[in-house]
């Protein structure tokens, strides 16, 4: 895991700014992945809810959808069904778009941009 000024940043919004520990973790390297719908593409930061409830997911993939830049990719990964169905069903509340969902050995990668010019 890569720890630097967007991490920290992102992890002060993820946890409201209070002290805690932490759940989730965050790559915020940006790197290439392939997405189906788009092809080869830019993903800004990752978060990993594995073995995290369907809440803690939520709670934490609103904060980081209210914390992105226009345009910006985030890629979702979590190993909890109930978390991953309901992800795509907040998107228009934040401004983003559900690009796709892709199963991963055992667990689901949800991929979503921030709208640009929101």
């Amino acid at each position: 895991m890569i720890r630097n000024e967007g991490f920290f940043l992102l992890a002060r919004l993820l946890t409201g700014g209070r002290p805690t520990q932490p759940f989730v973790a965050l790559r915020c390297a940006p790197r290439l992945v392939d997405i189906p719908v788009l092809g080869r593409t830019l993903v800004d930061f990752s978060l990993d809810f594995t073995a995290q409830t369907c809440l803690r997911t939520n709670l934490g993939t609103k904060r980081a959808l209210e914390a992105m830049a226009p345009g910006q990719i985030v890629e979702i990964w979590s190993d909890n069904v109930s978390a991953v169905e309901t992800i795509p069903f907040m998107l228009d509340g934040h401004a983003c778009e559900h690009l796709c969902t892709l199963p991963r050995d055992g667990t689901w990668v949800v991929y979503v941009r921030k709208a640009p010019g929101r």
